[in-house]
């Protein structure tokens, strides 16, 4: 049961932080939109890290419900992976199917945005990403 999801953060190349969520798999696209147009720490992966965690326990119940890891949790939806690039405030979004293997970002990713890019999705969710 629940609604869970993964949201990556790349912070040195091939190494990840997991920002996982047991019942707000659905939000995350937004979540991670809320996170980016603050446009705030776009070049520095832990504290880009830190802001989409903030913003993915905004109203959370605190003692469960999400948390962080450095492998892949549980998992019922596509991984929104976060690749800051550190100086050009760029910064790219890719997107992997649940099912590219243990890690969740094997293989090439179905779809990219910058990061201007996807702050400018309008009414994002799952299925406009999809």
């Amino acid at each position: 049961m629940g609604d869970r999801a993964n949201l990556v953060v790349e912070t040195q190349p091939k190494k990840y932080v997991y920002l996982y969520t047991h019942w707000g798999g659905e939000d995350i696209p937004k979540t991670l939109q809320n996170g980016l147009r603050l446009h705030q720490r776009w070049d520095d992966p832990s504290y880009l890290a830190r802001i989409l965690f903030r913003e993915m326990g905004a109203g959370g119940d605190g003692e469960c419900g999400f948390g962080i890891d450095t492998e892949m949790g549980a998992n019922n939806r596509p991984i929104l992976l976060v690749r800051p690039e550190d100086g050009r405030k760029a910064g790219k979004v890719e997107l992997y199917s649940d099912d590219d293997g243990d890690s969740g970002v094997c293989g090439a990713p179905s779809k990219k945005w910058t990061f201007k890019q996807f702050c400018d999705i309008q009414r994002i969710s799952w299925r406009k990403l999809l």
